[in-house]
């Protein structure tokens, strides 16, 4: 178990941390939605934070609203979590480290390469109509119980957003030490991965660790996925073109690699590459 000292000092770096995350949000409408989705159980918390700014010039209270959002923080995590089980809130400072890493990304999805990953023999049944939010943490759960039965222990965040749900998995090997397991998973490298429910794809980084495409496979209620030839720097973007493809091909055609709509995108170009032959699609019918 770590020391008094060293538990204040980790709590310290972590505070560091999320001020450099919150600054890296863009403009300070950006801030607002995440602020405000970190506290979402208790919106009156950012309109108190928010009336604190007063007539500040914008570049102004980008900064204090990141100075009172970290002290916030610190105080819901210190020493005695009365304040937090009285907000309902997380007690752990990596908790809140993680989810804004991941509304961040949200906010800034556009800064990033995004790959393609087709779900095989995705299971296209009628299903009871369901909250995006509640669906999102049915993944979540379903997910965590996949890396588990690979013997990993994961981290996992879910962000429903409109009609797409983000997750931010972290994982290490699971051993006899959950302590340390745990450490390790709030420092491992993050992957991102975007899912629209119902569409046999999600999003994620190019070259995905197998474990993770398998497993984001089986929570999905898949055999497996593969990354296909089709990469750029919008989800939004990839969608269209792909939804594109599979109105032209028809819905059996879905699982069918079609290498003359597609070409490998070089990792370091920006958008999203086809042939020159091919019509950019602006809007899709499906």
């Amino acid at each position: 178990m770590p020391t008094i000292r060293e538990r204040v000092a980790g709590e310290s770096q972590a505070l560091d941390r999320l001020r450099k995350m919150l600054l890296s949000a863009g403009p300070y409408s950006n801030l607002v939605v995440v602020v405000g989705r970190v506290f979402q159980r208790v919106p009156w918390l950012v309109r108190e934070m928010e009336g604190q700014l007063g007539e500040m010039s914008v570049k102004r209270k980008k900064s204090s609203l990141i100075e009172l959002v970290v002290a916030k923080i610190g105080q819901i995590v210190g020493d005695d979590h009365t304040y937090s089980r009285e907000l309902g809130l997380p007690n752990k400072v990596w908790h809140y480290l993680a989810y804004t890493d991941l509304v961040v990304a949200r906010v800034k999805d556009n800064t990033r390469q995004w790959a393609v990953y087709l779900l095989k023999d995705f299971p296209h049944t009628a299903e009871t109509a369901s909250l995006i939010d509640e669906e999102g943490w049915v993944l979540r759960t379903k997910l965590k119980t996949a890396l588990k039965d690979v013997g990993l222990m994961a981290g996992v965040q879910t962000e429903a957003e409109e009609d797409r749900i983000w997750f931010r998995i972290t994982t290490t090997k699971k051993t006899k030490d959950r302590t340390k397991d745990m450490e390790k998973v709030y420092k491992a490298k993050p992957t991102l991965v975007v899912y629209y429910p119902g569409e046999p794809y999600f999003y994620s980084v190019p070259n995905m660790m197998e474990v993770l495409t398998s497993s984001m496979a089986r929570c999905l209620g898949c055999v497996d996925s593969q990354e296909l030839p089709l990469a750029g720097r919008c989800v939004a973007s990839l969608r269209r073109l792909r939804l594109g493809r599979d109105g032209r091909d028809g819905p059996t055609d879905k699982a069918r690699l079609d290498m003359d709509r597609f070409t490998v995108v070089a990792r370091g170009e920006q958008g999203v590459t086809m042939k020159d032959q091919q019509p950019k699609l602006d809007k899709v019918t499906v």
